[in-house]
């Protein structure tokens, strides 16, 4: 708690006085009271800055934010259309892909999922037609 006679201002974390004065010399002749009002206002000029910086930062993060997001959003949808480009692919190509390579007949099966690691699956039943 602060002493009886003094002011809440002299609490504040204010740039020392000889820091002060070296940034600013215009006030070196001003008297204590002069000099602490312009320590004041100098500080709050400060903050006032540094808290529109904060809010310029703060929108720059959203922005980036959103940004990101819908690029994520674009992204899942790319590659969920990719899946469903697969999955029909496929299903168009892969009776052709037998009778090309002469491994079985009308009715073999592709599935997705071991082409999409790299593999095909070939039925018994294909092999056997051989």
């Amino acid at each position: 708690m602060p002493p009886k006679n003094s002011h809440t201002y002299q609490l504040l974390p204010l740039v020392p006085v000889d820091e002060f004065l070296a940034q600013h010399p215009e006030h070196a002749d001003a008297d204590e009271n002069a000099l602490m009002v312009a320590r004041i206002t100098h500080e709050r000029a400060e903050r006032e800055a540094l808290e529109q910086q904060r809010l310029e930062l703060q929108k720059r993060k959203q922005k980036l934010i959103a940004e990101n997001k819908k690029r994520r959003d674009d992204l899942a949808n790319l590659d969920k259309d990719l899946e469903k480009f697969i999955d029909v692919s496929l299903g168009l190509v892969s009776p052709w892909l037998c009778r090309l390579l002469m491994i079985c007949c009308a009715g073999c099966q592709t599935y997705p999922e071991d082409v999409r690691e790299g593999c095909l699956r070939v039925p018994a039943r294909c092999l056997d037609s051989v």
